[in-house]
């Protein structure tokens, strides 16, 4: 499982409703307080997160 958060990094506040994009057709998004939680198999994925008013942003994360 991969889970995070989705925040402001000068503000620090979450937000709400995030698409984090790890796959052709799979995403998810962030819920009330901006956390976000991915089932998937073991292996290396690149995330790709993105919010109105913000720019995209992507990051590579290990599921064991």
């Amino acid at each position: 499982m991969i889970r995070g958060v989705v925040s402001d990094n000068a503000s620090g506040e979450t937000l709400i409703g995030a698409t984090i994009l790890y796959g052709e057709g799979k995403g998810v998004v962030t819920d009330m307080d901006g956390k976000y939680y991915l089932k998937v198999e073991p292996g290396t994925y690149q995330l790709k997160v993105s919010y109105v008013g913000y720019l995209p942003q992507e990051v590579t994360v290990k599921s064991k």
